[in-house]
């Protein structure tokens, strides 16, 4: 899957708590691309940071992703923040 967010700026942008975003999840393929177009649907806006940066940014690399080592690949995981999007774009009905 193809990247549909990226983060702002050079260097080490701010917390995207502080612009407004909601972590959700942390996941990774497949289901990650099933995440991401569910809130796309919903009419949020999605934004997908590593896990290994996420970590890194509070602090804890070594510790954080212990339990992501355990499965294979820690960089293969995206902590999915969202945030609502412009008005009229998707709606619970065309989910279901």
């Amino acid at each position: 899957m193809a990247d549909p967010t990226s983060r702002p700026g050079a260097g080490r942008p701010r917390h995207p708590t502080r612009e407004g975003w909601r972590r959700q999840c942390t996941a990774a393929e497949p289901r990650l691309a099933e995440i991401v177009d569910t809130y796309r649907r919903l009419g949020f806006e999605v934004l997908l940071v590593p896990v290994l940066e996420e970590c890194a940014a509070e602090g804890s690399a070594g510790a954080c992703t212990a339990c992501f080592e355990a499965g294979g690949d820690p960089a293969r995981y995206q902590v999915v923040y969202t945030r609502p999007g412009g008005a009229g774009r998707g709606s619970l009905e065309e989910l279901f």
